[in-house]
C-alpha cells in the first residue's frame, strides 16, 4: 500500500504549475525526501517551509497554515483510531 500525500500541499504545488522534481531540486533535496515531506509535513522544518514558500511565490504563513492543517488532520485521525480501539466488546 502506498502512503498518501497531503493533497492541500500537492494542490498548491500543482496550481503553480511546478513539477515535484523541480521543487526538490530548488530546495536542494532529493525528490524522494520531498515525497516523504508531502506524506508527512512534520518532516518539514522551518528552513524547508521558508524555501518552499519562496519557490512557490507564497507567504511563509501559507505553508505554515498547511502544516497546521496537517497536524489537525493527524490529531483528528488519531482520535478516531483511539475511539475505535476503545469501544467495548
Amino acid at each position: 500500500m502506498t502512503k498518501a500525500t497531503f493533497k492541500p500541499l500537492d494542490n498548491l504545488i500543482e496550481e503553480k504549475g511546478l513539477r515535484y522534481n523541480f521543487v526538490a531540486k530548488k530546495m536542494g533535496i532529493n525528490p524522494s525526501y520531498l515525497w516523504q515531506m508531502r506524506c508527512n509535513l512534520f518532516k518539514m522544518d522551518i528552513n524547508h517551509m521558508e524555501l518552499l514558500a519562496e519557490i512557490l511565490g507564497v507567504d511563509f504563513f501559507d505553508i505554515y497554515e498547511l502544516r497546521k492543517k496537517f497536524a489537525q488532520e493527524v490529531s483528528k485521525n488519531a482520535t478516531k483510531t483511539s475511539n475505535v480501539t476503545k469501544q467495548p466488546a
